[in-house]
Order: C-alpha cells, then sequence, then structure tokens
C-alpha cells in the first residue's frame, strides 16, 4: 500500500484520504443502539406524588427533543454518560452540557418556591 503514495516526500494528503476512508468505514458499521421502552410505571399510591410526576413530565415536554431524549436516559434509564454519547454518536462533553442546561432550564419550572 505504501508504494500507492505519488510523493514520497509529502505522504500527507495520502495518508488523510487513508484516515477519511477508515473514519466512512467504521461510521458505516456504526450501529445505533435502540433506546428501550421506558419501563411500566406503577401508578404512585399518593396523589402528591402523581402531582409531582405530571408536573416533571409537563417540564421536560418543554424541552428540546434531543435534551428530553438525553433527561430520560440518564435519569429514567440511569445510563452514564460515556454509556449516552456511545449511544447517541455524541461527545461525552456535549451530553454532560446539554444535561446540565436541561437541568437548569427545569429548576425554575419545578422549584416549591411558588
Amino acid at each position: 500500500m505504501r508504494h500507492q503514495c505519488q510523493d514520497p516526500a509529502r505522504p500527507w494528503a495520502w495518508l488523510a484520504r487513508i484516515c477519511q476512508r477508515e473514519a466512512a468505514r467504521v461510521a458505516a458499521r456504526r450501529q445505533a443502539i435502540p433506546l428501550a421502552e421506558p419501563p411500566d410505571v406503577a401508578v404512585p399510591a399518593h396523589e402528591d406524588e402523581m402531582v409531582d410526576r405530571l408536573a416533571v413530565g409537563a417540564a421536560v415536554a418543554g424541552l428540546p427533543a434531543l435534551d428530553r431524549v438525553l433527561i430520560a436516559l440518564r435519569y429514567g434509564h440511569d445510563q452514564t454518560h460515556s454509556r449516552i454519547a456511545a449511544g447517541l454518536a455524541l461527545p461525552e462533553g456535549t451530553v454532560k452540557v446539554r444535561l446540565h442546561r436541561a437541568r437548569r432550564q427545569l429548576r425554575p419550572l419545578l422549584s416549591d418556591d411558588d
């Protein structure tokens, strides 16, 4: 394969193309991890708990779609940041930042101060 490099003194373009093809090959083989269905949740015994669940559901429904998925995976399915990142093909830092911002948006909506 080295013999295919047309300019051995400057192999960077040749090497870059090899890297591009390998990255495309790996990306094509990557399979999306299907999200499991949320578990059936038993009906809460207390009315206050039901109201809290409805409030959380309504607040989360107001988030962008990706943030809703991240919240569901992190807190509903108890997934780690790295596992969420791998499953959604996102950088782990992106997952952490998006979750932080989503929690920051939810905090005033769910506070007991009012």
